[in-house]
């Protein structure tokens, strides 16, 4: 596969486009997604190559698609929830006392 040059510019105006067409995708990350994958297929099935060799670029780009997957989750790490003042507990005393 060739290098990418993924920016959040290019991300950002795929969803603007998307959103042009059906306006669900600015609110629904999942659709946008399935117009995307959709868009794929197309390409991939509308190139002029053999079946065989098609379902082998479909394979390598699903894995690829899971790849970046699995690298943003692992670099998303959710933030604890905030502390509820109500259940917090303890006694504070001002420093020097």
């Amino acid at each position: 596969m060739e290098p990418l040059n993924l920016s959040r510019e290019l991300v950002q105006g795929l969803v603007r486009v998307l959103h042009g067409h059906d306006e669900r995708c600015q609110t629904d990350a999942m659709l946008a997604a399935q117009y995307l994958a959709a868009v794929v297929g197309l390409v991939v099935g509308n190139t002029d190559r053999p079946a065989d060799e098609k379902r082998e670029i479909m394979k390598e780009i699903n894995a690829f698609s899971e790849y970046v997957l699995n690298d943003v989750m692992g670099q998303t790490r959710p933030s604890p929830p905030p502390a509820d003042p109500a259940k917090a507990f303890g006694i504070w005393k001002p420093p020097g006392a």
